[in-house]
Order: structure tokens, then sequence, then C-alpha cells
């Protein structure tokens, strides 16, 4: 789609289907950028939609809102944490409420934010001005990697492996789809050796 000089990351389509966003970083400068999902071959950054520099060290990507319209811009993590939503057209405007350090966040279409903090999933009632409510935690299992899918549906990583929680809060395991075995290095025989173990004794004499 896009083969900008620099470097782009985070790409995101919006939920109607019809821009994709994305990072695009060059000479150490982040900006957010919009194309259009027909678009092709885009070369020269003119070509793309600049919203505006962001923070590179955003505790989260760029999230689409439910309506397609803009996307939330999550500051650097640190108390107090600041969050920017950032229209299609219009002035960018700071969101009022906004949770502390939520890292894997999704803005999703039921109108909610669902993020990771301290290993713990954790969700609210959001829309363009922020939090409605206060954080509540979903559930009690270790999560990472959160996504959600537009009905709703949970994907995270937890204890086992991969698991799905649905809206209605029915929790499945699916374990390790694939499997990895690290693999190991061949004996070496090292020779002509003195160790020195570290606890003032004597070297010892070479072997192998």
């Amino acid at each position: 789609v896009t083969a900008l000089p620099g470097r782009e990351a985070n790409p995101a389509y919006s939920p109607d289907g019809r821009h994709l966003a994305f990072v695009y970083v060059k000479q150490d400068e982040a900006t957010l950028r919009v194309v259009d999902t027909r678009t092709s071959n885009v070369t020269d950054a003119t070509q793309t939609q600049n919203l505006g520099s962001i923070n590179p060290d955003s505790s989260s990507p760029p999230q689409w809102s439910p309506e397609s319209d803009g996307l939330l811009v999550s500051g650097a993590a640190a108390p107090n944490q600041q969050a920017t939503f950032v229209p299609l057209s219009g002035t960018p405007q700071t969101v009022k409420r906004f949770p502390d350090g939520p890292v894997f966040l999704q803005w999703t279409q039921q109108h909610t934010i669902l993020f990771v903090r301290h290993d713990r999933l954790w969700q609210a009632a959001f829309d363009h001005t922020g939090m409605l409510a206060d954080a509540e935690p979903i559930g009690k299992d270790a999560a990472l990697y959160a996504s959600a899918s537009r009905d709703g549906t949970l994907l995270f990583v937890s204890t086992g492996g991969l698991r799905l929680r649905s809206a209605k809060g029915e929790a499945r395991s699916l374990g390790w789809p694939i499997s990895f075995t690290p693999p190991v290095a061949e004996p070496m025989l090292i020779r002509n050796v003195r160790i020195i173990d570290g606890t003032g004794g004597p070297i010892t004499p070479v072997r192998n």
C-alpha cells in the first residue's frame, strides 16, 4: 500500500473499511497519517493525510473511533496520563478522563475502551471526550496482548495460552495453537582452559 522513505508502524483499518491509519517516522519525527484504502503505491508523504505529530513513546498505538471519524492517541505512560482525540477533520481535542498507563488499548464497537493494566483486563465506557465512568476489571485472569472483535469478543494471552472471552462473559481456553522447541546447540569442547572460580582459590591447571 505504502512505500514511504522512513519507517511505517502501527497500521489500523477504520471500522468502516474506508481508511488506513499508520504512524510514519522520518528523521526521529513521528506523525499520524491516513490514506484511503483504495489507494496503492503511496511513495510520497504528500499523498497521505497528515493528522499531526504524535509521541513515539505512547503507551498504545492509535485507535479508531467506532464511528471511523478520528483516532484516539495515547500519551506516554505516566501518572495523570494524557490522550487526544484527533478527528479526520477539525481540531484535536484533549480527552478529559483517561486511564494511567493502559497497554494493548482497544476502542471497541460497543463504545468502551478495553486495556491491560497490571497484567489484568480492564474496560470503561468511553466516547470522544473520555471515560464516562471509572474503569472496572474484567475477570480475574492474568492477561496480555488483548484484542477485541467487532462483536465484543476478547482474545488475550493468559496462563496456559490463548483465551477467548465473549461479550456475555463466557471464557474459553484455546491453549497454545503452535508448539515451539527452542534449538539446542551441539556440545562444544573448549581446550586448554584455566578456571578462576571467583572464591579466591587458586587458578586450576590447564585442562580441556
